[in-house]
């Protein structure tokens, strides 16, 4: 699913949906989370999903990355209070924290950027591969989709996100934002309420078809 950014939980969409189709609801999803940790976050829940549950999936840009946090690691210890973090019950993840504005120039125009922070400046310099993250965006969607034994509803982070991945879905996040203009403001391309609640509209009616 996602966050409801800057708005109450009762006024995001997984919640409104939740409300329509008169279920309740579980939210997994993480600030700026990547695909890796998305994927990770399916098969921890992947054995508690039934044939009547609807599996909601908003993909994200191939160009983000975290890593799984080791403890034991003093590179990973040190930069911990400059990472985001994200936690599951058996393991940390880890990325960059960089604190750009959400602007539509940045959504449309997602790619690494350096960070200030050596360990991932580093990573992004030497081992980050475009072909790479879009194989592995691919794989986790077919698995995922081979997988799943619930409904299996997936969306992407905008267009330009999956123009060299072969995906289907119900739509792309930025481009229903600006069309919308449901926007928080023009420096924060995140789903204003009104957008939550036209988004949860949107998947209401893929699920009733």
């Amino acid at each position: 699913m996602c966050r409801a950014h800057s708005v109450q939980e009762e006024q995001g969409w997984p919640f409104k949906l939740a409300n329509k189709i008169k279920c309740s609801y579980k939210n997994f999803a993480e600030v700026a989370a990547d695909n890796f940790f998305i994927y990770s976050s399916y098969l921890e829940n992947k054995k508690h999903i039934s044939s009547n549950d609807i599996v909601v999936i908003g993909w994200s840009h191939p160009s983000r990355k975290s890593f799984v946090f080791d403890d034991t690691n003093s590179a990973h210890r040190k930069i911990l209070d400059k990472s985001l973090v994200y936690e599951q019950p058996n393991r940390k993840f880890i990325r960059s924290y960089n604190p750009i504005n959400d602007s539509f120039f940045k959504w449309a125009n997602l790619f690494p950027k350096s960070s200030g922070n050596e360990f991932y400046d580093t990573w992004f310099k030497n081992y980050y591969s475009d072909y790479e993250q879009e194989c592995n965006l691919q794989s986790y969607y077919d698995s995922v989709k081979l997988t799943c034994k619930g409904q299996y509803i997936p969306f992407f982070f905008n267009k330009q996100s999956i123009v060299n991945i072969d995906v289907t879905g119900i739509g792309f996040m930025l481009e229903f934002v600006t069309e919308n203009q449901v926007y928080i403001s023009e420096n924060d391309m995140h789903l204003n309420p009104t957008g939550h609640a036209l988004w949860a509209d949107h998947l209401n009616n893929y699920i009733k078809q």
